[in-house]
């Protein structure tokens, strides 16, 4: 399931990214976690947790990338990066508008180290193939791939 519109909709809050590809307009990120408050590109008007989802975000630009660790604070530009790497979203903004996204993320190789990685895109796309309708989830139940449930 692919979902183009109200990217803003999705929670990322304590979700996992991992960077996959880089290329200069393009990033794959692949989120673990994440929770949208409907998903009506699969007819559900309810929250839905999204597992191992995939975000295709082409036009990227204007990126910073301020890194706050052990008290210091600098600034780095983050194109310049383009190995994986894994964190943890622990806050986090996406304008519809604007077309732009801040993410607050603790890095794994560092305990101390915490970012803010701000940019803007042209287009946002999620491909979701794990979910479960958080209701679900409250009853114990598991999902399997492209949202079978089994019970737990």
């Amino acid at each position: 399931m692919k979902i183009d519109s109200r990217i803003s909709r999705i929670d990322l809050h304590n979700s996992n990214l991992e960077i996959l590809e880089r290329t200069p307009d393009k990033l794959m990120m692949k989120i673990d976690w994440a929770i949208i408050e409907d998903y009506l590109e699969a007819d559900i008007q309810e929250p839905v947790i999204l597992e191992e989802t995939q975000l295709c975000i082409t036009g990227v630009c204007n990126e910073t990338l301020e890194k706050r660790y052990n008290g210091c604070i600098t600034k780095e530009d983050i194109a310049l990066v383009n190995d994986r790497f894994k964190c943890q979203i622990i806050g986090y903004e996406i304008d519809d508008v604007q077309n732009t996204m801040r993410l607050n993320i603790k890095c794994r190789n560092r305990k101390n180290e915490k970012s803010q990685w701000l940019f803007s895109f042209e287009n946002c796309e999620i491909e979701a193939h794990n979910y479960i309708k958080l209701s679900d989830f409250y009853k114990g139940r598991i999902s399997n791939y492209l949202g079978e449930i089994l019970s737990a």
